[in-house]
C-alpha cells in the first residue's frame, strides 16, 4: 500500500515517546509498504537521521520550523483562536502546501502522529489513522493538579482548549490509536483502537552489583521533572543514609536547571542525554519511575523492564502495563514504601535478579513492535477495502 506518514518531529533519534513510536512504525512497516514521510524539523537535524530512516521511506520531505515562527504561532494563536497551544505551535503554511501537493499522489492511507496535527487532517479524501498515543485531556488534567502560579493558568487554559478539541477526533479520522484503554476512554473517541507500546529487548540483561538507582526519560518533560523532584524531596536522603555508597542517576536529555542542581547532593549524578538508553540502563541495579502525573503507557518503564531491571513505580506509573506487582514490577505510592522497596532490592541480589528476569520475559511476551505492526496493517487493509 501507499502510505503517507505525517509527524510533528523527525522520528530520529527516537529519544521522545512520539519519535520512538513513529520510528518503530516506519521500521516494522516500511519494508513492506511504500511510505512517504512528511515531517517538521526544528533546529539542526541529527546527521544520522537520513541513514536511519531512508531504508523505510520512499521519500522524506522535511519542513523547517524555525523558532521565530513557533513563538509567533503561540502568541497569535493564544490571542486570536481557540486551537490548543500545541496545535498552534505547528501551524505552517509550508507544511500545508507540501501536504496538498502530496495528496495528488493517490495514497491509500494517511497515518499521522499526535493530536497536534489534527488541523491538517480536515476533509481528507483518503482514510486517516491518527496515533494519539496518550489522551491529552487526561495528561493535562493531572498537570493542572500538580502545578501552581502562571504555569497552572497555562495548563488550565490548554486543558480547556484541548477538551473539546480531542472530543472532535472522530470528525476527521477513521481510526484513533491509543496506548491504553484508560487513554482511549478519556478521549471520548468511538473510533479508538488500543495498541500498547512496544520495546526491543537487548541481547543480554542488566547484572550490576553496585547500588545504583536510575530514573530514565526525557528530562524536558514536566511529568518526568515532577517525578524526579518528588523522589529527591521524599526518598533519596533516607536511601543514601541507609546505603552510603548508593548512587542515583538521572538519565535523559534536556534537564532544566532545577534538575541539574541536584547533582550537588550526595550520590546524585545527572547523566543527561545518552546515545543509547538501554546501554546506559544495563549499568544500573534498580530503575525507579515515581510518576505523579502524565498519562498513557510509560516507555521508560518498558525499556527498563526489557533490560532485566526491577522497576519501582507508582500505581500511576504502572497505568495500563499489565505487569504483576512483586512478580515483574514493584508498586509503591507512598515515600516510605518506595524507600523500603528500593533498599530491599539493593540489599537482595536474588530478589533483583528474579523480578528483573520476570520483567524481561513479560516485555517480550506482551510488548512487541512487530505485533503492533500487524494490527496496523490489518486496520489499513480494512479501511482501503
Amino acid at each position: 500500500m501507499k502510505i503517507l506518514f505525517l509527524t510533528p518531529r523527525i522520528p530520529y533519534p527516537p529519544h521522545k515517546g512520539d519519535q520512538a513510536v513513529a520510528f518503530h512504525r516506519l521500521r516494522t512497516l516500511g519494508l513492506k509498504h511504500e511510505i512517504t514521510l512528511l515531517t517538521f524539523v526544528e533546529g539542526q537535524e541529527d546527521p544520522r537521521a537520513e541513514l536511519a530512516l531512508r531504508p523505510f521511506c520512499r521519500r522524506i520531505i522535511r519542513v523547517p520550523h524555525p523558532r521565530w515562527k513557533i513563538i509567533w504561532n503561540l502568541v497569535t494563536g493564544g490571542l486570536f483562536n481557540e486551537l490548543p497551544l500545541q496545535a498552534n505551535y505547528y501551524r505552517s503554511a509550508a507544511f500545508r502546501t507540501q501536504l496538498d501537493t502530496l495528496l495528488n499522489d493517490n495514497f491509500d492511507v494517511i497515518h499521522a502522529f499526535m493530536l497536534r496535527l489534527l488541523p491538517y487532517l480536515e476533509e481528507m479524501k483518503v482514510p486517516v489513522v491518527l496515533e494519539c498515543i496518550d489522551s491529552m485531556q487526561l495528561n493535562l488534567s493531572r498537570q493542572v493538579q500538580l502545578t501552581s502560579g502562571p504555569m497552572r493558568w497555562i495548563y488550565q487554559e490548554e486543558f480547556r482548549r484541548i477538551s473539546s478539541y480531542e472530543n472532535s477526533i472522530d470528525e476527521y479520522v477513521e481510526r484513533a490509536l491509543f496506548v491504553s484503554d484508560i487513554d482511549a476512554k478519556a478521549s471520548g473517541s468511538n473510533k479508538a483502537l488500543v495498541l500498547p507500546l512496544g520495546v526491543t529487548p537487548p541481547s543480554g540483561s542488566a547484572r550490576c552489583e553496585q547500588p545504583i538507582v536510575a530514573f530514565s526519560g526525557n528530562m524536558g518533560y514536566d511529568p518526568n521533572i515532577q517525578a524526579v523532584e518528588w523522589f529527591i524531596r521524599n526518598c533519596w536522603e533516607k536511601i543514601y543514609r541507609t546505603i552510603p555508597d548508593a548512587s542515583f542517576w538521572i538519565i535523559g536529555g534536556n534537564p532544566p536547571p532545577s534538575i541539574v542542581s541536584f547533582q550537588k547532593l550526595p550520590g546524585v549524578r545527572v547523566v543527561g542525554q545518552v546515545e543509547n538508553m538501554m546501554r546506559e540502563l544495563m549499568q544500573v541495579a534498580v530503575s525507579v519511575a515515581p510518576m505523579q502525573s502524565g498519562s498513557g503507557m510509560q516507555f521508560k518503564i518498558l525499556e527498563a523492564m526489557a533490560c532485566g531491571l526491577p522497576v519501582v513505580t507508582t500505581q500511576l506509573g504502572l497505568g495500563a502495563i499489565a505487569a504483576e506487582p512483586n512478580e515483574n514490577i514493584v508498586i509503591a505510592d507512598e515515600p516510605a514504601d518506595m524507600i523500603i522497596a528500593i533498599i530491599n532490592l539493593l540489599n537482595n541480589p536474588e530478589t533483583r535478579k528474579r523480578i528483573g528476569a520476570n520483567a524481561q520475559e513479560f516485555v517480550k511476551d506482551h510488548h512487541s513492535w512487530e505485533n503492533a505492526a500487524m494490527a496496523i496493517e490489518s486496520e489499513w487493509s480494512d479501511l482501503v477495502l
